[in-house]
């Protein structure tokens, strides 16, 4: 599935700009500057994967299940540096898809997200 490819490399793309943040290297530290590009890339592709989770996703139950467990664990990890506007966006999408989802184990995923935050 497309969505969980998108999402695994947009992940990627966080985690080598969090090392990059981290860096005490001259060269690592020019690159700083696109954290923000990265971050927003990431949150425009939940909010999308989110508002097309249940609508033009045609996938069987398997796969939703396998994407709802890699968002979740995906927006659990990142959420710290979120802000609150991008934040509150991603939990009204979440809810959204919590209350119309017949998928179980995904309806369970996406509530666990939202009662920890």
């Amino acid at each position: 599935m497309i969505y969980i490819f998108g999402l695994t490399v947009s992940q990627r793309k966080l985690d080598l700009a969090d090392q990059i943040m981290k860096s005490d290297n001259t060269q690592d530290q020019s690159l700083q500057y696109g954290l923000y590009s990265v971050q927003i890339g990431y949150m425009e592709l939940v909010l999308y994967i989110l508002e097309n989770h249940s609508g033009t996703i045609a996938t069987d139950e398997e796969d939703l299940e396998r994407l709802s467990n890699l968002l979740s664990e995906s927006i659990s990890s990142n959420k710290e540096w979120m802000q609150p506007n991008d934040a509150n966006k991603i939990k009204q999408k979440l809810q959204s898809v919590a209350n119309n989802i017949s998928t179980p184990r995904v309806k369970e995923n996406y509530q666990c997200i939202l009662d920890e935050w």
